[in-house]
């Protein structure tokens, strides 16, 4: 008999597996039919047919094989054969309104560059191929459009793929708006550029520049390294263009050819000697705070250019702590400000700052651990910048290579670390672990700025006591137009979280900081999922720490309502077990999923769609085959103690698979709904989630520390 039992439940898992892979299959789109069928949307006007490319003259390859005093290069030679000259009309069969283009390989710059000193020369933009590759069908209309709109505009550089040999895309690069730091630290603009011809003209080439070196000469005399204009929430640039579509198809990924590129002499501003305060919160924690000023003064070299002052502010250490680190401190000649009061780790960073007297202030946490000699000179380089606001570190977990931090990301789901718990081992997303890069914002664990900029935008809000201050902060020295910064070439331990434990590790602590967080979007609603160092395309609906095209992970809120039924009975008859894993990553009202704030602040009509609550995150069971186990999302009224399920979608989640491959059939662990207001009671709630083994009698639940206040839009 119990062989029996076992064929039956053997064959019911293997059915239940069958049809999760059909499911699977279903969701687990492709990038190439994704990206053919976006595009296949787009107009098709305009298009440079083959037959008129075949037939185009080409006046650039005659200069240059006149003047050329070299003919044995054979890769010269090879370049200028491949050099197209393009007559594009801007307008259907306008002819005064044209575009002429050069397509060539940067080998050609100095011969480009003399050819456009010519007075007869009716060249409008060359196209440098950085890569070998091809344009994509849409390149000439979209470069050319913009050029005529922008009469001032240097370059445009776009996002790009890779177009395998058997025709298949792969691999896209979703690159940032313009990012001064990131071009003075790699090439980033990737497999192709156009650049104005009249620019061109106003600085002819000499000695030996590269293509990299002399970009670099035409941004810096075309003003494109200074603070930045914003308009309707984006950088209102003059000078650089980011084109957030695939206009480029590398045959090989670009990144390998870029990551070799090396600019001499990028600016620097000379700071004359300066002092950098380094402001340290802290509060009875003497071993772990003396480690972090160990290392600071042991490892650090001031290169004879800065020195340093030691600040710790301590908001009420025990009097057996106050006496042994203000006796500590003593003998490091380090100021001690003790002020026992509530944390409030903005005030203690107001008033370190407050009492500095440096230049610069870098604001430093107590359980930091400081690695490498030149850190704070590399930080200081970048703050010294005249377009320079909040510079940061990347940090690892101690003992590891395991990411904490490498920057902040605006997502619509909130402030993110991308890159978080992905090892630094390896290159990420095209070197966002290894080069510079401008960022919305850096973690306050390290944060240097200058002390005129701290002043200006009136320092850390001392209403964000605990979450977001940093973020608020980064956001306002945006806003003010200086570019923050990230240098991933510094990596610092951070022993995080030591002295007050996790955010989400209580439900007080969960709705302190989710109450931070619609206090910082109150403050910065314009802002609200507008970042311009983060591709549109790249995934800004969920917590997903690498970077990865958004068709995956975007949220439709044009679906039907969730059927919603009490459950009280079926969870109070299941078992509670933590293998259930549950992760919320959003519970919003939707007017505020959509716009960032509340109803009534702002001008937005009321309607019908906006009434209800958008649920979103992942679910698996540890230990077990998850394709047998249907679930169900349900909240529990933590007054009353009915329990309410919730139909939910099942979302493809191919990184929640990544972080946990010991784990069977955990690709389609996402979750998704939309449930009216009205579809429970008023009142307090909490997520939990139920598990049914189809196989099996099995029957398990979980709770989560999200909650969720359900109010009735009458």
């Amino acid at each position: 008999m119990s062989g029996l039992k076992s064929c039956v439940k053997k064959l019911a898992v293997a059915n239940q597996t069958r049809k999760y892979q059909k499911a699977l299959k279903s969701k687990n789109l492709d990038y190439s039919a994704w990206a053919i069928q976006l595009e296949n949307n787009q107009k098709d006007d305009f298009l440079i047919k083959d037959e008129i490319k075949n037939c185009l003259k080409n006046d650039f390859q005659n200069f240059v094989n006149e003047s050329l005093s070299d003919k044995n290069d054979e890769n010269l030679a090879k370049s200028i054969r491949l050099c197209q000259q393009i007559t594009f009309t801007n307008h259907e069969n306008d002819e005064n309104c044209q575009t002429q283009y050069l397509v060539c390989d940067p080998i050609l710059l100095p011969q480009v560059a003399n050819f456009l000193q010519r007075p007869d020369n009716t060249i409008n933009c060359v196209i440098f191929k950085i890569s070998d590759g091809k344009l994509s069908k849409f390149a000439l209309r979209e470069i050319s459009e913009i050029f005529h709109r922008n009469k001032n505009l240097i370059m445009i550089y776009s996002d790009e793929d890779v177009l395998t040999p058997s025709g298949i895309r792969e691999n896209p690069w979703f690159k940032p708006d313009w990012s001064p730091d990131a071009f003075l630290s790699y090439f980033y603009f990737g497999g192709m550029i156009a650049i104005n011809a009249d620019k061109m003209k106003d600085l002819p080439y000499s000695g030996s520049d590269d293509i990299y070196s002399y970009l670099y000469k035409l941004l810096l005399l075309e003003g494109a390294f200074r603070k930045h204009d914003l308009h309707d929430g984006k950088l209102a640039n003059e000078s650089v263009i980011h084109v957030p579509k695939i206009l480029y198809h590398a045959f090989s990924p670009s990144y390998d050819v870029i990551k070799d590129m090396h600019l001499s002499d990028p600016i620097r501003e000379k700071t004359g000697y300066v002092t950098v305060s380094v402001i340290i919160p802290s509060k009875d924690h003497p071993e772990i705070l003396f480690r972090c000023i160990d290392s600071l003064i042991e490892v650090t070299d001031t290169k004879k250019e800065f020195d340093y002052e030691i600040i710790v502010v301590d908001n009420g250490s025990s009097e057996v702590n106050k006496k042994t680190i203000g006796d500590i401190l003593a003998n490091y000649n380090a100021r001690y400000i003790y002020e026992k009061r509530d944390f409030n780790f903005s005030y203690m960073c107001n008033l370190g700052a407050r009492n500095a007297r440096g230049d610069y202030l870098l604001f430093l946490n107590d359980d930091m651990e400081i690695t490498e000699h030149d850190w704070m000179h590399k930080m200081l380089i970048k703050a010294a910048l005249p377009y320079a606001g909040a510079v940061g570190a990347k940090l690892l977990y101690p003992g590891s290579d395991m990411i904490q931090h490498a920057g902040i990301t605006n997502l619509r789901i909130g402030p993110a670390h991308k890159l978080q718990f992905l090892s630094d081992s390896e290159d990420h997303y095209f070197g966002k672990n290894r080069y510079v890069h401008d960022m919305m914002g850096v973690t306050g664990a390290c944060l240097m700025v200058k002390k005129a900029v701290f002043d200006e935008v009136g320092g850390f809000d001392e209403e964000l006591k605990v979450a977001f201050n940093d973020v608020d902060l980064c956001y306002k020295i945006f806003e003010k137009g200086y570019y923050n910064i990230e240098r991933c070439d510094v990596k610092l331990f951070h022993h995080e979280s030591l002295s007050r434990g996790n955010d989400s590790d209580s439900d007080d602590k969960m709705y302190r900081m989710n109450r931070e967080k619609d206090l910082l979007y109150e403050k910065h609603q314009w802002l609200y999922g507008k970042d311009p160092f983060y591709n549109i395309n790249l995934t800004t609906d969920m917590w997903e720490y690498e970077y990865a095209p958004k068709y995956h992970y975007e949220v439709h809120l044009e679906r039907d309502w969730a059927r919603v039924s009490e459950i009280t009975d079926v969870i109070r008859a299941a078992s509670e077990d933590r293998c259930v894993r549950i992760g919320m990553e959003c519970a919003m009202d939707i007017f505020k999923w959509k716009y960032g704030v509340e109803r009534g602040r702002i001008d937005i009509p009321d309607s019908d769609d906006d009434n209800g609550y958008y649920l979103q995150g992942y679910t698996f069971v540890t230990g077990s085959n998850n394709a047998c186990f249907e679930r169900t999302l349900f909240l529990e009224n933590t007054a009353s103690g009915r329990c309410f399920g919730v139909e939910t979608e099942y979302e493809f989640r191919p990184d929640i698979a990544g972080n946990v491959p010991d784990q069977l059939n955990v690709d389609l662990a996402g979750y998704t709904a939309k449930i009216r207001s009205d579809a429970l009671p008023e009142g307090h709630y909490r997520f939990g989630m139920y598990m049914k083994d189809k196989t099996s009698r099995l029957r398990l639940y979980n709770m989560s520390n999200w909650t969720l206040d359900i109010k009735h839009n009458d």
